[in-house]
């Protein structure tokens, strides 16, 4: 869109405010984040084309738990339930609740997936997952706040997991993951 020093025109109610969002290829800039790699970690073009109105959602703020048991070193995922990524296995997490911090809706929202409770939650990095709709997923866009925690204990898949097992990094290469799930553990084991 060309950048203009005129006064901008001011739009009537009835006519809909609307413009086309494009991110730039991996093709074309070198990209290592993990949400435009392939199962294997590999970077893959990401471009993503999304139509988008005055009356579009807005992106949504989740949280997400990357909880290992300190005694084994075990990862705990959840196979979600629910799109998005329903049916691949993922750090338990979701949607941050109106007047909830980031700590409290990561603590709620392991607990409701996992029936385990958190030790020694601290934050890790944000990141940002989007879909235009045309794969298997709804169109969606979310600031997820990813946790580092500890945890023990068997887990009870609830809410919207279908599962809950714990597992090494060796056993997730092998599972319907999503990549930044993945990804994280790979970079957290290498961490410790």
């Amino acid at each position: 869109m060309p950048h203009s020093s005129a006064p901008l025109k001011a739009r009537k109610p009835s006519q809909p405010l609307s413009w086309t969002v494009f991110s730039l290829s991996c093709r074309q800039f070198p990209c290592n984040h993990p949400s435009h790699a392939d199962k294997h970690g590999t970077p893959q073009p990401a471009p993503l084309r999304m139509h988008l109105t005055e009356t579009s959602p807005r992106p949504s703020i989740a949280v997400s738990v990357v909880a290992r048991d300190p005694a084994t070193g075990l990862f705990l995922l959840v196979r979600r339930g629910l799109p998005p990524a329903q049916g691949l296995w993922a750090f338990p997490g979701g949607k941050v609740g109106f007047g909830e911090t980031l700590l409290e809706a990561a603590q709620r929202e392991f607990h409701e997936e996992t029936g385990l409770c958190l030790r020694n939650t601290r934050f890790h990095r944000f990141l940002e997952l989007m879909a235009d709709g045309s794969g298997d997923d709804p169109a969606h866009h979310f600031v997820l706040a990813v946790h580092r925690a500890d945890a023990s204990g068997e887990p009870v898949a609830g809410d919207d997991a279908a599962e809950a097992s714990w597992f090494d990094v060796g056993a997730m290469s092998g599972l319907p993951i999503t990549a930044t799930t993945l990804a994280l553990a790979r970079e957290i084991a290498d961490d410790t």
